[in-house]
């Protein structure tokens, strides 16, 4: 094999493993949020709560005074988010002749732009591509399928397992 192929290959792993890591993370960002949350909140309030500790508080006095602390906090920036949030769609309608303006500014200006171009032929492909699809549409209905058991359905009902209550739930 040649540098060149061991080159290729090389990258095409780091490629391959790169995507691998972007699919993995990406399917377990689910778990990975509340994780990230959980450390970073770890970090901001643990020096918080040493120096209570350092102070002479226990340790389970310090957890709880933290968070409590933490949660009055938060509820205080949410009151004030939510307060602002009801401050602005209540000026709304004052000033809406000036979001109009400004959005037919940006429509005028954007339409002597490249991205206008752009924009009218990918509209023009996907209207084609509409169209194509309008034509190739069968006339005809389709056809009726019926689904008959085969002679191996013994083995999924063997292999089955019985229902299992949990949760307290009743046997279905």
């Amino acid at each position: 094999m040649g540098r060149a192929s061991v080159r290729v290959l090389r990258n095409l792993y780091v490629l391959v493993s790169c995507a691998l890591v972007v699919a993995a993370l990406y399917f377990a960002r689910s778990v990975f949020i509340p994780v990230t949350l959980s450390v970073l909140l770890t970090f901001l309030l643990s020096p918080l709560m040493l120096m209570l500790q350092r102070r002479g508080a226990s340790r389970t006095l310090a957890a709880a005074s933290v968070v409590v602390v933490a949660l009055m906090v938060l509820a205080f920036v949410m009151t004030v988010i939510t307060h602002q949030i009801q401050l602005v769609t209540n000026d709304l309608p004052h000033h809406k002749q000036a979001i109009i303006a400004r959005v037919d500014d940006l429509r005028d200006r954007a339409s002597n732009s490249w991205l206008a171009g752009i924009s009218d032929t990918l509209t023009d492909i996907s209207k084609h591509i509409a169209n194509t699809n309008q034509e190739n549409t069968p006339t005809e209905p389709p056809t009726r399928v019926t689904i008959v058991p085969s002679h191996l359905s013994f083995v999924s009902s063997t292999l089955t397992p019985w229902p299992t209550p949990s949760l307290g739930l009743a046997w279905y």
